[in-house]
């Protein structure tokens, strides 16, 4: 992954991937806030913990580098696509002072001599790159929001280990009756009733993602959706 810059990528040019076969070692993907709607119904949801924090996650498997919503053909197999994948082979990296970087997953085998050029020969990024840009500049706000939520969750002692899923972490319901008003008050306002009820309520997709580790059949859910990075939106 390189951070997109003028010097490394001038002149290189990028193309949509086909299908969704570059997800299928993700054991988890980052969420934020304005996702939990469409990621409730359709995954089990945790945190997970890197860099000294909690990461609002979807959870895709049940072992290391298993996605159990995409096919062996590439297919999607649930009815939402997180924001984290669909920039595909752009992404959002923090740099070492804590900053959001927009890099390139120049492994993708999507960057190269053909396709869509990623500068214009005014040196600044074409309109397709600029689209995606926006869509991820707005990701890392919101997830500045995500990010703040699970902090003060995990102040008012909410977040605890996931037993029996090693590395996950859960929404504490123990804790919940020990909240005082102004608890509730205070992770009302930062987002963090949203991200706790979200959790709790994506629970029921646990037996979901079992059933498909023990089946490991596939599916008769909505078929893949078609990457579009006209119509990228969170």
């Amino acid at each position: 992954m390189q951070p997109l810059s003028t010097t490394r990528h001038a002149g290189k040019y990028f193309t949509q991937a086909k299908d969704y076969i570059f997800t299928r070692s993700r054991t988890t993907v980052p969420l934020v806030i304005s996702e939990l709607p469409r990621a409730v119904p359709a995954f089990p949801i945790a945190f997970t913990y890197s860099r000294n924090k909690y990461i609002l996650s979807a959870v895709m498997g049940l072992k290391l580098e298993q996605n159990l919503f995409v096919t062996q053909e590439g297919k999607w197999r649930t009815s939402y696509i997180p924001s984290y994948f669909r920039a595909h082979p752009f992404y959002l990296a923090e740099s070492q002072n804590g900053k959001q970087v927009v890099c390139v997953d120049e492994n993708s085998g999507l960057i190269g001599d053909s396709g869509e050029p990623i500068f214009g020969e005014d040196s600044k990024p074409t309109q397709k790159t600029q689209q995606i840009i926006d869509f991820l500049e707005k990701i890392a706000k919101e997830r500045a929001i995500t990010d703040k939520a699970c902090l003060v969750l995990n102040e008012h002692g909410l977040i605890e280990p996931w037993e029996g899923y090693g590395g996950l972490y859960r929404i504490s319901e123990g804790k919940l009756k020990d909240l005082t008003g102004e608890s509730f008050i205070q992770l009302r306002d930062t987002g963090g009733l949203k991200v706790m009820y979200g959790q709790l309520y994506s629970l029921t997709q646990m037996s979901r993602l079992r059933k498909l580790a023990e089946q490991e059949t596939e599916p008769d859910w909505e078929s893949m959706e078609e990457l579009d990075f006209e119509k990228i939106k969170i």
